[in-house]
């Protein structure tokens, strides 16, 4: 069973008879990667909510259902939940509130959130992740040097607002960068929040960088933090995590595992296994070779890569990947056109990395 179908299974059961646990909360953080701009029709009708079966009704009023089932990928699909969940109690009565959408491509910052308000006294705050646009990547990959992004600093702005508007209980997830900043916002927000918080999910998002993980703000939160991995988790194994860790069985493998759409539920509850070495030996080659390249050459190296992209006229990975021949040879082109030091700084980077590899391939065999 998927999430989808854990949702069509689960419909007419409400949170009174199950209780709201681990698969909600994926089903929640999915849910972020809806567009829900034009939905709320002013300020204070997004500041007190609609009910999901209402949100439902207006997506699809503009959307078709059809296309979405027939042509999305990954993410693009969480509107199929949404369809799903305003037929039955247990969620067309949840209220979605205090949505927000913002981009800026100039500063690598893309940030959206929204809340689901589980009862009176509890807030699920969900984080949107990352999607196949350059802008969402590229701020992905700036938190392999960066401490504190843009869409952080908005992450913990958003969280602070909403614990002074609601006196109740938070429990604050996402998925990939959307768990990421689930993490971050928990982690930095003012501590009569925190106080609030009852759990923190960060589903397949990736970890903090050590002077984080060894503050006493981390150390106040490490408790009460969930990350949900797939047995092939990549993006889930980057930097340090010393929160639980639940290891989930996927239908798909590789980087594929990377879509909750995948992950296995028997019963009510995911279906829990181990790390595959693939994923450990991905722990271990990425880590090997962040040892090896300081901050400043990860940003040059990360702005080369993105202007090479950009040189290709695209937006997305979508876009590469939909005209792949044209693609190839623009991403070619923009490669030689680098001036010298950046091509070679970024050659010798990917050679570090395959050197890197062969050091993570044994550490990951070993007992």
């Amino acid at each position: 069973m998927t999430i989808l179908e854990y949702v069509i299974d689960q419909k007419d059961v409400s949170f009174a008879e199950r209780p709201f646990h681990d698969v909600d909360n994926t089903v929640l953080a999915e849910l972020a990667y809806v567009d829900y701009d034009g939905i709320f029709h002013d300020e204070e009708e997004n500041r007190k909510g609609l009910p999901l079966a209402e949100v439902s009704r207006r997506f699809f009023a503009t959307h078709d259902a059809e296309e979405i089932e027939k042509n999305a990928k990954f993410c693009d699909r969480a509107p199929l939940l949404l369809r799903e969940m305003a037929k039955g109690e247990r969620y067309r009565d949840m209220l979605f509130s205090h949505y927000v959408n913002e981009a800026d491509e100039e500063d690598a910052t893309q940030f959206s959130a929204l809340v689901f308000h589980l009862s009176e006294d509890t807030w699920y705050v969900a984080y949107r992740g990352t999607d196949a646009s350059f802008t969402g990547w590229k701020e992905s990959l700036l938190m392999s040097y960066l401490e504190e992004t843009g869409g952080c600093k908005e992450a913990v702005a958003y969280l602070d607002h909403l614990g002074k508007e609601h006196p109740g209980k938070l429990i604050v997830g996402g998925h990939s960068k959307g768990g990421y900043f689930a993490m971050y916002a928990s982690i930095f927000c003012a501590p009569d929040v925190q106080d609030r918080i009852t759990i923190v999910y960060n589903n397949d998002g990736p970890g903090m960088h050590e002077e984080i993980i060894f503050s006493s703000e981390y150390q106040n939160i490490r408790p009460r933090m969930m990350n949900i991995v797939p047995d092939s988790s990549i993006i889930g194994q980057l930097l340090f995590n010393q929160g639980e860790h639940k290891v989930v069985k996927s239908e798909a493998q590789g980087i594929f595992q990377h879509d909750a759409f995948t992950w296995v539920i028997e019963g009510t509850e995911f279906a829990e296994t181990k790390l595959t070495p693939f994923s450990l030996f991905v722990q271990a080659a990425l880590g090997n070779w962040l040892d090896t390249v300081d901050r400043e050459s990860r940003a040059s190296i990360i702005d080369t890569v993105f202007s090479v992209l950009e040189a290709t006229g695209s937006e997305s990975f979508t876009e590469l990947h939909e005209e792949r021949l044209k693609s190839a040879h623009a991403v070619l082109s923009g490669l030689v056109s680098l001036p010298e030091d950046k091509r070679k700084e970024l050659l010798g980077a990917f050679a570090a990395f395959i050197k890197s590899n062969q050091k993570a391939a044994i550490q990951s065999l070993l007992p």
